[in-house]
């Protein structure tokens, strides 16, 4: 069942009408090699430039890492990319979902700030690599949208939050 809502009305539904979708089996991870805060985008890199403890941050990826395997996922790990030091927020650069075909898409992100723009082509080439049909938005009618940043699927369903 596909069902748009955009009316608050439309939120009479069941979670049993929504159709099913494949619960993920990999986690893309960017391994944080060039994590730091260089710049101001939001208010919590306010004052912390450069105080990144980079054994801490790579000591926490790790940790976070190995809690996906444990879980039983496959980690698919990138090294991060030089200019781009938030390219380890990897969930903001795309939407990636299971069609109710059983076919692999993916929705790129338009990010906001011009300093993490160039990391959707990074994030963008594993997936062309994974075979996944890829859509991209008009950035001329969206210019902020950043994938599971602002948008996330309820487990298991055809269903975005």
């Amino acid at each position: 069942m596909n069902k748009v809502i955009s009316n608050i009305k439309d939120l009479d539904f069941s979670l049993n009408e929504i159709s099913n979708m494949p619960a993920p089996r990999k986690v893309l991870l960017v391994k944080p090699t060039f994590f730091d805060i260089e710049y101001v985008i939001n208010p919590h890199m306010k004052g912390n430039i450069g105080e990144v403890d980079k054994m801490a941050a790579l000591d926490e990826w790790q940790h976070l890492k190995n809690g996906y395997e444990e879980l039983g996922l496959e980690t698919y790990v990138i090294n991060g990319e030089r200019g781009y030091p938030d390219m380890v927020f990897c969930a903001n650069q795309s939407l990636p979902y299971i069609s109710e075909d059983g076919d692999k898409k993916v929705l790129m992100s338009v990010m906001h700030a011009e300093e993490r723009k160039g990391e959707v082509p990074h994030i963008q080439k594993i997936y062309e690599d994974s075979s996944y049909e890829v859509h991209r938005l008009d950035e001329t009618s969206f210019n902020n949208f950043e994938g599971m940043g602002d948008a996330i699927w309820h487990f298991k369903k055809q269903l975005i939050w």
